[in-house]
């Protein structure tokens, strides 16, 4: 058995996997083929939560799930098996024994502190917005020096006989 499509329009597509983990699990696809979630246009990454919302929605009202599952696996050394980024909607059953628990590792501070440095370094959301305001007052300026000129050269005019 292949996977299903159930759902698709113009940018995504919801299937059914042929080895899905339980019952009712969906997949949110792009049709547009991305490898990672970094690749997947804001506009096309919205579309898919969106849908995966839905449809872990639909899952509570239609299967009677006491809870779901939204996962991604970004990259192969998070679990990703194949080479396209989707979205995992997975529906949850009291003692379903389904694993997907990890346990983390504490970070060394050390580590910590070398990442936030990272981090702090590289805010490019910040970068972009003080750029954008640094423009704005440039441009606000210039204005400003421009509605001067004009008003002393119309004092100046203004001053001939």
């Amino acid at each position: 058995m292949e996977d299903q499509v159930i759902m698709k329009d113009a940018e995504v597509a919801v299937l059914l996997p042929a080895r899905g983990f339980t019952k009712g699990h969906m997949i949110v696809v792009p049709l547009k083929e991305y490898v990672i979630i970094e690749d997947v246009p804001d506009s096309v990454l919205g579309k898919m939560f969106q849908v995966a919302n839905k449809l872990s929605d639909t899952l509570f009202r239609t299967m009677d799930c006491t809870g779901t599952n939204i996962l991604i696996q970004n990259g192969s050394p998070a679990g990703q098996f194949n080479k396209l980024f989707s979205i995992n909607v997975i529906p949850r059953f009291e003692d379903d024994g389904i694993k997907l628990e990890w346990t983390p590792k504490q970070a060394d501070e050390e580590s910590l502190v070398r990442s936030l440095a990272s981090f702090q370094g590289y805010d490019s959301s910040l970068k972009e917005k003080a750029y954008v305001e640094e423009q704005k007052r440039k441009a606000e300026s210039k204005q400003e020096e421009e509605e001067v000129s004009e008003s002393y050269l119309s004092r100046s005019i203004d001053r001939i006989p």
